[in-house]
């Protein structure tokens, strides 16, 4: 039965509202929101997340959580009432769905899926979709189910192409956005020297295009044989801070066993409108060190959390919530020597920060969305 009052009836009320839907598409929603959507947020076990609802307390609020349209469009119906027509008062509250429950979300089949799911989802930092499409050719269809942003880093144009093409697509088809970095790696130096230069070349089109939405990865590696091209991999590195900062884009980092090394520039670095430390490996002290330094840095944190690298849990249960970012680095970084990881490795990561953090009081919905807010600043979309 239908709960006719409490915040339970308040928010089926309140999604009728804002859709305008007629008889027919309320009994849709009547059976397929309460027959998925309630047993998800009671499994406190859910790991995946598909899609967020929230209704706000009026239509200012609205307007401001990115709902700002003036009609809604559902199942080839005719535009639904506008949302001006009809505030809304009542306090809203979060609701997410797990992915194995999306039943539910047939019949918005249709819907501008960026208008009315407000954009809070499952945020991936750091990804390579180019490779993981080479693994699992299915992997985008799965990444708009999961409901999940992505910022996808290349090297190679074709890479970029490849990026670029599912980007456009996924705004054209009002999905889940994915977002586009490119940079010189810092491991080509020793790996494929011959190929820096088209690298490099590519990134500097890119950037004269517009194209790119963050610079990276760059950054500085002296992990085994790659310390001896380290002194060459520097001004490489600085070049593409240096460009960062010109065309105001974040800069994601990657970075290891050279962090005495990076900050010998932390005032260049400090001019970044942000910084993104892929897979962060610095250590607390070290996190911190960098904010003090005046940088926007934000750290990201992958499966090296699920492997219990003891610097990231220390780091991740103690720097302050609003620096944190999650990552796959699908299809690399996998749990075991053979294996890859996938868009799923991003709810073991999540699962594993919020079981970490949980005595700070907040809730998972909070935690998630305190972490998405974190991914959009990141970028510069707050």
């Amino acid at each position: 039965m239908f709960p006719e009052s409490g915040d339970d009836g308040r928010l089926f009320a309140g999604l009728v509202q804002v859709a305008g839907v007629d008889a027919g598409f309320e009994e849709a929603l009547r059976h397929g929101l309460f027959n998925y959507l309630f047993p998800a947020i009671l499994d406190a076990n859910h790991a995946h997340e598909v899609a967020v609802v929230q209704l706000a307390q009026d239509v200012e609020e609205l307007d401001a959580a990115a709902f700002a349209f003036d009609t809604v469009s559902f199942h080839g119906s005719s535009p639904a009432h506008t949302l001006r027509e009809e505030p809304r008062s009542e306090t809203r509250r979060l609701y997410t769905v797990s992915a194995g429950r999306k039943d539910w979300l047939s019949p918005f089949r249709g819907w501008d899926y960026q208008s009315i799911f407000l954009s809070v989802m499952a945020s991936d930092a750091h990804a390579h979709p180019f490779e993981l499409f080479l693994h699992d050719a299915t992997c985008e269809q799965q990444r708009r189910e999961l409901g999940l942003a992505v910022l996808a880093s290349a090297w190679r144009e074709d890479e970029l192409d490849f990026h670029r093409e599912l980007a456009r697509r996924a705004h054209e088809d009002g999905a889940p956005p994915l977002y586009c970095a490119f940079g010189v790696h810092p491991q080509l130096l020793l790996e494929a020297p011959d190929r820096v230069a088209a690298s490099r070349a590519c990134l500097l089109n890119a950037l004269d295009r517009g194209a790119l939405d963050a610079l990276g990865e760059a950054g500085l590696d002296a992990f085994g044989p790659h310390r001896a091209t380290l002194e060459d991999q520097i001004p490489l590195f600085l070049e593409q801070v240096e460009l960062a900062v010109q065309y105001r884009l974040p800069l994601v980092l990657h970075l290891r066993r050279a962090s005495a090394e990076l900050f010998l520039h932390t005032r260049l670095l400090s001019k970044l409108s942000s910084l993104i430390v892929h897979s962060s490996p610095l250590t607390l002290r070290e996190s911190i060190s960098l904010l003090e330094r005046g940088i926007n840095a934000y750290f990201s944190f992958g499966t090296p959390l699920l492997k219990g690298k003891r610097s990231a849990l220390e780091a991740l249960a103690q720097l302050p919530p609003d620096r944190l970012l999650f990552e796959t680095d699908a299809p690399f970084q996998g749990l075991g020597r053979d294996e890859s990881t996938n868009w799923n490795t991003l709810g073991q990561v999540c699962d594993a920060a919020f079981k970490l953090r949980a005595t700070d009081g907040s809730t998972r919905s909070d935690f998630e969305t305190t972490i998405d807010h974190n991914f959009r600043r990141a970028l510069g979309h707050e």
